[in-house]
Formats: structure tokens, sequence, C-alpha cells
């Protein structure tokens, strides 16, 4: 069995360090300790990882910036496909959109932004909208951008007819 180049993000170094030990954990013991499975974090040197094919993100972004810094991990060459999974929080899909007015796609869920504030009350309108949409990232992004590049308009278009 070949599994792909996969990262999988998390919000907490801890997270990352506690999901790369039970990944280890998990295969046979004469793949254990040889690198297939490595963690990383903001305390090491930057994230370049030729190949990636399979990006996971476990927990709703904190904004639509970090989700395309994420995804775009995946898949880099233009002749590779990839794929982008954002694994969600309950409350994120819970939260009802419907009688805010979102001026700013960017701005917290609660308007003041404490140093104690949860995940919840931190992340931003545009991902809470994301991950309640049916949109693909690509067509979610050509609209929040206002990509008007033909690709953009591809994407948006696609959006519209649905």
């Amino acid at each position: 069995m070949v599994i792909p180049k996969t990262l999988v993000f998390h919000d907490l170094k801890q997270e990352a360090t506690d999901a790369a030990a039970f990944i280890e954990s998990r295969l046979p013991q004469y793949l254990r300790n040889i690198g297939i499975v490595k963690h990383y974090h903001s305390d090491l040197s930057g994230l370049d990882i030729r190949g990636v094919v399979n990006v996971i993100q476990y927990g709703v972004c904190k904004n639509m910036a970090e989700a395309a810094q994420r995804a775009g991990r995946a898949a880099r060459d233009p002749n590779s496909s990839g794929l982008f999974l954002m694994m969600v929080e309950p409350w994120a899909l819970k939260l009802s959109l419907e009688s805010i007015s979102i001026t700013d796609p960017d701005q917290p869920f609660v308007l003041t932004v404490k140093k104690n504030s949860s995940k919840q009350e931190r992340t931003s309108m545009a991902s809470t909208q994301y991950v309640q949409s049916q949109d693909c990232l690509r067509q979610f992004f050509a609209i929040y951008l206002g990509d008007e590049s033909q690709r953009g308009k591809y994407f948006y278009s696609l959006w519209h007819k649905v």
C-alpha cells in the first residue's frame, strides 16, 4: 500500500507532537523511527516539502489567509492534483451567520477579541462562511478575493450556476 505524502496541520504544537507519536505507533515495528512520520511546528525552520499530495487541516482555520497558506502546500507542481481537507469542530457548523452583516470577512465572529477569547470567538467570519458553504475552496477564494483573472472568473461562474 502506498500512502501519498500528506501534511496534517494542528492549532497547537503539542497536538502536532501527539498526533505524530500516535501515527508512528500505528506503523508496523520495522517502519517506526525511520522518518516516515515527522512533526514540524513554528519553532522550526521553513516548511517547503516537495511532493505533498494531501493537506489535512485539523480544526477550522482562524482565517482564510491561513487556509490558503496551508491548502497551498498540496500539489505545488502544476501538473499534479491534490486534496485539502478541513476537519472542523462541530460549533463551526452551528454558528448562525444569518443575522450578521459582514463588511469585513476577516473580522472575528465576535467584534471585540480579548486575551482569553475562545477559538470560536477568534475565528473569522469568512472561515465560518466557508465551512458552512458547499463551495469548493477555489470557488470560495475567487469570490472572497474578488479574483478577476480568467481562472477566477471560471470558478466564480461555476458558483453562480448552482
